[in-house]
């Protein structure tokens, strides 16, 4: 055999060949998933209950998501409401309340930690504060199989402030984009929480 043609045998079947042994490739999924998993780091504060949280796994049940920025104001007016809503509604004791923050490529988390996780801010939030990046991708949590879709992208582009309510299994239910503080949407949102909770 000539040489030649012997050498760029070698060089395509070797590396086809030990791809299969080095490493195994998942399937990346070409949609977005319906069940939409992810996981995100925290603020690491007590009621954020872990450094890292597994969106579904850890935070079971349904959930009321509000995706915030530190700079804005419709958010902080948000955070009052829930707040209030938390503190004086027993119907809001035991809703799962998560903000996810939406900017991370802009506002450090050190800004989330001055407005929503410390004591001494007026927009204290008490529950898990997320902090996706723009590399955070997500996965079906049924099926546990990779995307290539950002949380962004699969949660259907949320700006701030956005209110979501979002099942157990990671299906966006319910959306609203009403900047500032709304009780009947907000009651709209709880109808739609209650309903998938009973």
């Amino acid at each position: 055999m000539n040489p030649r043609v012997w050498i760029i045998f070698l060089c395509l079947t070797i590396p086809a060949l030990l791809s299969g042994c080095i490493e195994k490739e998942e399937p990346v999924s070409e949609s977005i998933p319906y069940y939409v998993g992810f996981e995100a780091d925290t603020l690491g504060r007590d009621v954020d209950l872990k450094s890292t949280i597994n969106f579904n796994r850890d935070i079971e049940g349904p959930k009321l998501v509000l995706w915030v920025a530190s700079g804005c104001s419709g958010c902080h007016d948000w955070t009052y409401l829930l707040s209030e809503q938390k503190a004086n509604n027993s119907d809001f004791e035991d809703v799962n309340i998560v903000f996810i923050h939406r900017y991370g490529s802009l506002e450090g988390k050190s800004s989330v930690m001055d407005r929503y996780g410390s004591n001494e801010s007026d927009t204290y939030a008490p529950w898990p504060i997320l902090l996706p990046n723009q590399d955070t991708v997500v996965f079906d949590e049924r099926t546990k199989e990779k995307s290539s879709f950002s949380i962004y992208d699969a949660l259907n582009k949320p700006v701030t402030p956005t209110l979501q309510v979002i099942d157990s299994d990671g299906v966006l239910l319910w959306q609203s984009k009403s900047y500032w503080s709304n009780e009947t949407v907000l009651q709209d949102a709880m109808y739609v929480y209650n309903k998938v909770k009973a």
